[in-house]
């Protein structure tokens, strides 16, 4: 919280690094709780330049602290911009984005989660880029039907019901006949010739 901030000009962000560690056994819901639980404990070092945790990190030099990121944008933009402040209003409002880094994924919140992926368009292919972020749509929806289920983490999958079923079935579908008098030693030898 920065008081007055609503009054000011400026980006205020905070950018914190996050080491998420999977429990595949524990309740999704659980899991949850406990990212939720430290993200509060971490807002008390949010104030910490990057520049210092990447010291205390103690990474080798040339490795950055991370490459992608995650922002929530929870600020009401949309609203305050249709809005009109006396006789001053705002029109044709156009937006241009950039990251620094390879990939950042922007979700906006609001009555729905609406996601966006910003990406290094040299670094990333554009096709993969989609891939990801429909990967990551699987795996909230995936998380929340965990979480309604009672279900643990390890039920949490990035693959839809089709793809795992193509993977497991389709792809795996290496039944064969194959001469029953012969060994796999002959089976090999009539291979190689």
């Amino acid at each position: 919280d920065l008081e007055g901030s609503e009054e000011m000009a400026g980006l205020f962000i905070s950018t914190v690094p996050v080491r998420v560690r999977l429990d595949e056994d524990a309740p999704a819901s659980a899991w949850l709780s406990t990212l939720q639980a430290e993200q509060v404990r971490r807002e008390a070092h949010a104030h910490e330049p990057l520049v210092r945790l990447r010291d205390l990190a103690a990474l080798p030099r040339g490795l950055e602290l991370f490459e992608s990121i995650v922002v929530l944008e929870n600020y009401p933009v949309d609203e305050s911009l249709r809005g009109r402040c006396g006789p001053l209003g705002v029109e044709g409002i156009r937006v241009f984005e950039r990251t620094n880094y390879p990939l950042n994924l922007v979700a906006t919140s609001g009555p729905t989660l609406d996601l966006a992926l910003l990406f290094d368009e040299g670094r990333i292919a554009a096709p993969d880029a989609a891939t990801i972020l429909r990967r990551f749509e699987t795996v909230l929806a995936s998380l929340l039907q965990a979480v309604r289920e009672g279900a643990p983490v390890s039920r949490v999958s990035a693959m839809t019901p089709d793809e795992t079923r193509r993977v497991l079935d389709d792809w795996n579908a290496t039944e064969r006949d194959y001469p029953l008098k012969e060994t796999i030693v002959d089976l090999f030898e009539e291979q190689v010739r």
